[in-house]
């Protein structure tokens, strides 16, 4: 994965390439249906208006700002914005968070590290391979950010 942080404007901003050997149509799934949001993101899904994520306690309706079928998707992600772009090879991800972003569940290097490990999640499924545990790769994934902020 090719990964670059920087921070601007006391937001960071994290772009990812993945490259995927899946089809456009196979990625969007992914990203904009129940099932397939569920497949890698259990508490998430689709609504008209973007992603549901449904936690016991509450339900939070996270915004799709724009959508271009099989090209674009761009989610308000709490105070961060998440923009997915379809490669002909696999997947561009980008996250602007707040610097100083903090949440009852989060901050910004835990959030950025998350969803780097999304990403290899969706990279799993997409090649039919097993990963290895969620939380080891969330935790490497803050460690290697941290020596990049």
């Amino acid at each position: 994965m090719d990964i670059r942080l920087t921070q601007s404007s006391g937001n960071w901003q994290l772009d990812a390439v993945k490259i995927l050997s899946a089809s456009k149509e196979q990625i969007w799934d992914l990203l904009t249906t129940s099932q397939g949001l569920a497949s890698w993101f259990p508490q998430l899904s689709w609504t008209d208006q973007g992603w549901l994520f449904t936690m016991p306690e509450r339900e939070l309706v996270f915004s799709a700002i724009e959508k271009r079928d099989q090209e674009f998707l761009q989610i308000a992600w709490d105070q961060a914005v998440l923009t997915f772009e379809l490669l002909e090879n696999g997947l561009r991800f980008k996250e602007v968070i707040p610097c100083d972003y903090q949440s009852d569940y989060s901050d910004a290097k835990k959030d950025m590290a998350g969803w780097l490990t999304q990403l290899e999640v969706i990279a799993s499924l997409l090649s039919g391979q097993s990963m290895d545990s969620v939380a080891d790769r969330v935790a490497y994934w803050e460690t290697y950010l941290s020596k990049m902020m």
